[in-house]
């Protein structure tokens, strides 16, 4: 994994030529990891291989240099040496330079692509009323909010507004197409990974609560919360680079794909008017006990 270089020490293996038919291995070692740091733009990848290809080639050397381009970027060279066995390995230094291009030229920057389209963070869910909205303000068509809040409107909170008709309607109908919906959107990425994030992160904090920052619902959550005093975690997905991933691993928990998503000791309690929800756990009066056995509600 790119984000994952292999430490000093630890081997791979390289398996080419026509496999199965033709199988070739290089067993290589890390002999040196150095990457560029704030202190040092340059850095150096150095593998080994002193058994190289069997009857091919021993003694064989992988050098990267890393090389900072004072613009952000970086420069990539790749140096490859070995001791020839045969006559295979003296003719086959052109095909290793068309290989190795390849490599660095193609496959590599389109991995990177890759990875940074997964990592960006997530923005808005809503891509139609998110921009309506944004659009709407700038405009002076909706009213300024009395707090400075820019976010969707805060009365599309309340538990009689038709945003929360709509919002329970599409969580009992259409479950699946919202699972749907959020799983596309997080793309491919490594489930056992973020589930184990996930976990760390509910467990982070007595209350939990995973949210967008232009989401009413959340803001409404948050107030609800301070109101009572309690301190509580919030994960921002709309910020977070793996805030999709996230948000698809609690709809398959969950059944909700909804924010917030709120969790009182381990447990997951819904949002703000749903799931049963912070609101109608307030107004049962159950609420506060569970605050308090979680050690979230002192008073």
């Amino acid at each position: 994994a790119l984000d994952q270089p292999l430490p000093l020490g630890q081997t791979v293996d390289e398996v080419f030529g026509l496999p199965p038919l033709l199988p070739l291995r290089v067993r290589w070692i890390c002999d040196r990891f150095q990457p560029p740091s704030d202190q040092a733009a340059d850095g150096s990848l150095v593998f080994s291989s002193a058994e190289g290809l069997e009857g091919v080639a021993t003694a064989c050397f992988m050098r990267f240099a890393l090389n900072g381009d004072g613009q952000g970027g970086t420069e990539l060279e790749l140096e490859m040496e070995y001791e020839p066995v045969s006559a295979l390995a003296n003719i086959a230094a052109p095909v290793l330079v068309i290989d190795n291009a390849i490599a660095l030229k193609v496959l590599l920057p389109r991995e990177l692509a890759r990875v940074r389209r997964r990592e960006r963070p997530l923005g808005t869910m809503d891509p139609i009323a998110g921009p309506l909205v944004a659009a709407s303000r700038r405009l002076g068509l909706l009213p300024k909010e009395e707090d400075g809040w820019t976010g969707e409107p805060t009365a599309w909170a309340k538990a009689d507004s038709i945003p929360q008709k709509l919002s329970e309607l599409s969580q009992t109908r259409l479950p699946g197409i919202k699972q749907w919906v959020a799983d596309l959107a997080a793309g491919d990425f490594d489930r056992e990974a973020v589930d184990v994030r996930l976990d760390g992160l509910i467990g982070s904090s007595a209350v939990v609560m995973f949210s967008f920052t232009n989401c009413p619902f959340c803001k409404g959550a948050k107030e609800l919360l301070d109101a009572k005093g309690v301190g509580y975690a919030v994960i921002e997905l709309d910020q977070d680079t793996g805030g999709a991933a996230l948000r698809s691993r609690l709809g398959a928990r969950t059944s909700r794909t909804s924010v917030p998503s709120v969790w009182i000791d381990g447990e997951c309690i819904g949002g703000l008017n749903d799931g049963p929800g912070l609101v109608q756990l307030d107004a049962n009066g159950m609420l506060e006990p569970k605050l308090r056995a979680a050690g979230a509600l002192v008073q």
